[in-house]
């Protein structure tokens, strides 16, 4: 029987960031992806809509009874299957458990690997590791499974069982000083980042119960002591936050970075899909018609592309459109300048009230209006311009629908507390947030009053409150920038 091919990722530290190019390349065509539940927000990044996804058992995780079965049916129906481990594959022992299984039947696989926790958590603490790395033969393999000394008189440990006094208690009588430095980085790389200092001698008697958990790790030695000035991950102005990006898949990465750059870590949950109109009539219609048009007004970046995308579909020369172009906003005219379109009107605020309010000065009633825009869109500039005496054409460019994509994850992290804001760009994702939440857990109204909710702007901020949401800040700009400002001005919640 032939089978697909079995890909073993390493997943790095955990922030999506942080995966390789390769890694990230092999999930975004992936059909089937096992992973650890830690890495949740970056499987919701890479791995497309349409993939299975099953999270391994969150206590065995790759070792359940349940994993190989599964892995082996999924191999024999599909090309490639996926499995996402956090670090590498090989240090997290995700090889060793597959090997037997892969290689006996002849299975195919690769192996990607990943940057370890213990690489990564010296330099997200400001923590040098220059030097030679020597990985230590274990004479208790029970108590530490990994650690490396470097040759400057620090060391990294990780995968340990044991609690952390036992384990000050054997550095100790393995001769290590007992006011030698030690700190413990727990979730590196992730919003729940913390670090802890002390020495040995007093985490020998003060740490009795507290164990190492599989995402941290230890720095020992007199250079492992971290100085606050050098700690850059933890001054960003986002560190701590996991964000909720609603926007359509192919739209959220705009948001999704600059929330990382600023420290946040961006959990990307399409609650709305663009697609092109149901009904194309209309539109076609209208595009054959252009050069009869004296304004041509675009309320969205949606809107630009598919009203470019039918007129080259229809080999319709763009020539054609000789009217005057009004757009909602400086993305709206970026969008339409990319396409060598002269914008003539941009309102001061990037609403529909604001743009119906720049254009009535300068239409003239008996005007022939092209509105190509949402199918959901509101009516405000059709009425409007309607009775300024214009002739409107209003058609779908675009329909805008809902997707539950990660419904059951996003209410996994709300219940957790791990999810701290929620942002939203449009009335539409507010919409479809609502909706998604409500099929996948009957108290999602407490479960997103744990988090805190911000608005690209008073539109959308009135269409939550509709739903009964409260809304801890709205964007003074109405843009993706603008909404990110806001994001860094939000009080943390106490």
């Amino acid at each position: 029987m032939n089978s697909g091919t079995v890909y073993l990722v390493g997943g790095g530290p955990g922030t999506p960031e942080l995966i390789t190019e390769k890694g990230a390349q092999i999930l975004r065509r992936a059909q089937v992806v096992f992973y650890d539940r830690s890495l949740a927000v970056l499987v919701a990044q890479y791995v497309p809509r349409e993939a299975e996804r099953i999270a391994v058992d969150q206590e065995k995780g790759w070792a359940s009874e349940a994993f190989l079965p599964q892995l082996l049916q999924k191999v024999y129906t599909v090309s490639q299957v996926v499995c996402v481990v956090e670090g590498d594959p090989y240090l997290s022992g995700l090889y060793n458990i597959v090997e037997g299984e892969i290689l006996s039947r002849g299975i195919p696989f690769e192996v990607v690997p990943g940057i370890p926790a213990m690489l990564a958590a010296p330099s997200y603490v400001g923590l040098s590791t220059a030097g030679k790395r020597e990985e230590l033969a274990q004479r208790n393999a029970s108590i530490i499974q990994s650690r490396w000394v470097l040759d400057k008189g620090m060391e990294i440990v990780s995968r340990t069982n044991c609690e952390l006094s036992s384990l000050c208690r054997q550095l100790l009588h393995e001769g290590k000083a007992p006011n030698t430095s030690i700190t413990l980085v727990d979730h590196v790389t992730r919003p729940e980042q913390q670090v802890i200092s002390g020495t040995l001698d007093e985490w020998a008697n003060e740490m009795e119960g507290k164990t190492l958990s599989a995402t941290s790790v230890l720095l020992i030695g007199n250079r492992a002591k971290v100085e606050e000035r050098l700690s850059w991950f933890s001054q960003k102005p986002l560190f701590g936050r996991r964000i909720l990006v609603t926007r359509a898949r192919e739209q959220a990465r705009e948001l999704s970075q600059k929330i990382e750059e600023l420290g946040g870590e961006a959990l990307e949950f399409p609650v709305i899909r663009i697609a092109p109109p149901a009904q194309i009539n209309p539109l076609d219609a209208a595009l054959k018609e252009l050069s009869s048009f004296q304004w041509v007004i675009f309320t969205s970046v949606n809107g630009v592309k598919f009203f470019f995308q039918r007129l080259h579909q229809l080999k319709i020369d763009v020539r054609k459109m000789r009217a005057k172009v009004a757009a909602v906003g400086p993305k709206t005219a970026a969008a339409l300048e990319d396409k060598g379109i002269q914008v003539d009107l941009i309102p001061q605020e990037y609403v529909a009230e604001s743009l119906l309010e720049a254009l009535l000065p300068v239409i003239r009633s008996g005007d022939r209006v092209l509105l190509p825009r949402a199918n959901i869109a509101r009516n405000v500039l059709p009425k409007g311009l309607s009775q300024a005496g214009c002739e409107v054409v209003d058609v779908d460019a675009y329909d805008t629908c809902g997707t539950e994509e990660n419904a059951e994850e996003v209410a996994h992290f709300l219940a957790e507390g791990r999810l701290h804001v929620l942002t939203f760009t449009s009335s539409s994702t507010v919409h479809y947030f609502v909706k998604a939440m409500e099929k996948a857990c009957t108290d999602w109204r407490h479960l997103v009053s744990r988090a805190q909710i911000a608005c690209i702007g008073p539109i959308t901020k009135r269409t939550a409150e509709a739903y009964g949401l409260h809304v801890d800040i709205m964007a003074t700009s109405y843009t993706i920038s603008g909404l990110v400002k806001a994001l860094t001005q939000l009080p943390h919640r106490k």
